[in-house]
Formats: structure tokens, sequence, C-alpha cells
């Protein structure tokens, strides 16, 4: 909403400044495990094929409710296209490592160079003793445009240029590199073709129709869109496909025609960005959880993911500070423009309270008032003090702070006590 005035709350930076602090410290955060009292971890065993962002996510949210789920991975590493796509200039691998470093101390196996369908199936699995399969494979192949000479020498699709990229950041590129594509793939293409020592980098874009033009080049790049690659993952299974080889899958609950496969992430979106696929990982990962527990519905009680907008359009902002957006800058000890080391700083503390300060404020917050009775134990509970009751009416009565409540609760609990015992023999005697 602050963008309307002037420019939106850097929320990606503060959110880099709190994640940064974790990282930095001696002991990482691990997050609780809540599971049944006196039950112990659940037994039931999960398999997840791709450790991408939906993967990963799936696994993290699965063992924050006491499994131990299995993590099947072809490549060499973890992350999928958070690893393999996006370029360390703008994410550090170090960062992902970390964060998968998490995973494992949750209880989550990953099993890396191991393809579903070619090195184990989804049926031995079942004889293993899985009971669910959580399939986010993603987007790995790339789609030529089908012209002439597509598949010529110096010819290659975005995703494996990136992939390899990542491999080995040794890769001399002589000569002209062109480009074909306008998203931000054909843009991470570009600065790494730049980095590559090319001699000149061009990027076309499909978007509109351009003059025809001729133009020389050692190295085509085409980032036109990408496709998936099953491969004999779903060799023997009951998933059908649509709009192609996009797999159909419920909605709400990802639930494949095999009942025992769900299906989450770009996968089944088509490319999206990875926060897309994290949120898909949590959601997939409470519907495994229901389809493992017998006797559980897989939609009752659901977030069924509404949102509604606030309407920017109709704002009545009484007053605002008018400082600008902070920017963290750029460590200029990094040669930025060629190095594929991250130069983006991290707010300092007061740039990120600063910050912060920016917000307008204006998120609103429904109270469901068949469950809250507005005792404000919540406001005491809450470990961040962000939950604050405000009255609409104060003038009706007085509203007793939290921790002064028993000063007021317990003059009258005596009373209420001495009542009942001098009222005791009468109700006896009339009982009698």
């Amino acid at each position: 909403t602050r963008g309307k005035i002037d420019e939106a709350v850097a929320i990606d930076d503060i959110k880099k400044f709190v994640a940064e602090l974790d990282l930095q410290s001696n002991t990482r955060y691990i997050p609780d495990i809540v599971i049944p009292s006196n039950m112990g971890r659940w037994k039931e065993k999960i398999a997840i094929i791709g450790a991408g962002p939906a993967g990963l996510s799936c696994a993290y949210y699965l063992a924050t409710k006491g499994y131990y789920p299995v993590v099947f991975e072809k490549n060499e590493k973890p992350g999928g296209m958070l690893t393999y796509g996006i370029p360390s200039y703008k994410l550090e691998k170090d960062v992902i490592d970390a964060e998968i470093e998490i995973l494992k101390e949750l209880g989550v196996t990953i099993k890396c160079g191991v393809e579903v369908g070619k090195d184990v199936t989804i049926a031995s699995l079942r004889e293993e003793g899985f009971k669910a399969f959580y399939i986010a494979i993603g987007c790995q192949g790339g789609k030529l445009p089908g012209i002439p000479g597509e598949d010529a020498k110096g010819t290659s699709v975005a995703v494996k240029f990136l992939h390899d990229a990542t491999v080995d950041k040794s890769t001399i590129l002589n000569g002209n590199v062109v480009v074909v594509g306008g998203g931000n793939v054909a843009i991470d293409c570009a600065r790494t073709a730049k980095r590559f020592k090319a001699n000149k980098v061009s990027v076309f874009s499909q978007e509109d129709r351009n003059d025809t033009v001729t133009i020389d080049a050692t190295h085509v790049i085409f980032a036109i869109g990408q496709t998936i690659n099953w491969g004999n993952l779903l060799e023997g299974t009951k998933v059908t496909f649509q709009h192609g080889n996009y797999p159909v899958a419920d909605k709400l609950t990802y639930q494949t025609n095999e009942p025992d496969i769900f299906v989450g992430g770009d996968v089944y979106t088509g490319p999206k960005f990875a926060i897309d696929a994290i949120e898909a990982g949590k959601c997939a990962a409470e519907s495994l959880h229901r389809f493992v527990q017998p006797g559980t519905s897989l939609t009752i009680g659901r977030n069924r993911r509404d949102f509604i907008e606030l309407n920017k359009d109709d704002l009545v902002i009484d007053g605002y500070d008018n400082q600008g957006r902070n920017e963290p800058g750029m460590d200029e000890t990094i040669d930025y423009r060629n190095s594929f080391k991250d130069a983006h700083k991290t707010f300092t503390k007061e740039q990120a309270m600063s910050e912060a300060n920016r917000c307008l404020c204006c998120g609103a917050s429904i109270v469901d008032e068949n469950k809250c009775i507005g005792c404000g134990v919540c406001t005491t509970k809450c470990e961040f003090d962000a939950i604050h009751l405000v009255r609409d009416h104060p003038e009706m009565s007085t509203m007793v702070k939290s921790e002064d409540k028993f000063k007021k609760i317990l003059p009258y609990a005596i009373k209420r006590l001495s009542l009942i015992h001098i009222s005791e023999p009468t109700r006896l005697l009339s009982i009698s």
C-alpha cells in the first residue's frame, strides 16, 4: 500500500536482515516439532520426488508435523532451480546449503543422485512401505522454437545453460552471444554470458513483431519457455495429463487420479516464482498428512487460499512520514558487474527498523466472534508482541490490563466464596 504513495516497503530486505541474524548466530533456530502427546513421531513413510523449493518446503512442513520424509533428487545437489537456475550473484549457494541443514536437523533425509523412474520406481518404493508420494520435479526442460538450425552447434536452452553455469563457472564464451526471449530467465542468461567473457551479448524478445534481421552469433541461447521431462517416473500409474503434459490434480488438495500421488510446484502450475512453489509445498504437506492418517478428510477445514485485497484506490490516509525507501547498497569491493559473487549488502539494524517504520499499518484482521471472547490472553502469550486489542467504544466500560486482572478478580473471588459458605447450610436444609 505504501507504494501507492511513494515507494513500497522493502519487505524482502527486512526479511533478509532477520535471516542473516539467524545464519550468523552460533545456534541456528530449529523449529518446534508439533506432534500428539505421548505418541512419538509418525511412522508413516512419505516420499518426495524433487528437491526444489516445492519439494523441500513440503519436507519441512511434514517434518514439523512429526514425519521423517525422504526426498529423492536426481541432481548431485538439492535445491532445484534455487541451486541450478538462479545465478549465485543473485542467490549464494551457501544460503541454500544452510537452510537444507535445518531440514536435516528436523529429520528430513535427502537422497541425491537418485532418479525415480530409473534408479528406483514408485512401485518399488511402495514395496518399501511408502504410503504417499509428492512429485515436485519442476520444469527442467527447455522449449525450442521449431525452426531450422535450432539444434546446431553453439545452441542451447536456458535451463541447461544456467545449470551448466552453476556447475562450472570457468566457462569462456568466445564470440557473440544471442539470447532469444524477454523474461527474467533470458536476462539471467545474458548476465551470465557476460560474466563468461562473451564479446557481445544481445537479447531479442519475441513479444512483438520485429523487422527481420540477420545477426552473426557464435552462441544462441533459447529462453522461450520450459517443459517437463517425465521420463519413466509415472509408468504404471493412473495419473492423467492436460494442456500438454501437465498432470491433472485437485486444485485444493493436489491429489491426482492415483490416490497416493500428489503434485505441486512448477510441474503442476508451469513456471512461476519460487515463493509460489514454497506455498504449494506447504499446502501439499497438509494433504499428505491427512492422506496417510485413516479416516481423515482431505478437504474439511482446509485453507481455501482465498485472498481479498484491500481496495487501494479508495484509501483515506490521515498522515505518514515522508522518509524515502532505504536501500542496502552494493559492496564496492566486489566487481558485481562481472563477478558471480553476490555483492548485495544487508540492511543494518538501523536501516531495517527505519524501513519497517514506513509501513502504513493498514492490514486488516478478522476475528471470529464464535471463538474469540475478548479475554486478551493472546496479547500476553504472543512472543513477538504482535497482537493488540483495541476497543471501538472505550467509554462503555473500564478495560483492565492483563497483568492487573488478578487484582480485580481476587477480591471478587473471595467475596463469592464467602457468600457460598454462608448460603450453604440453608441450601442443605432445604434439600433435607
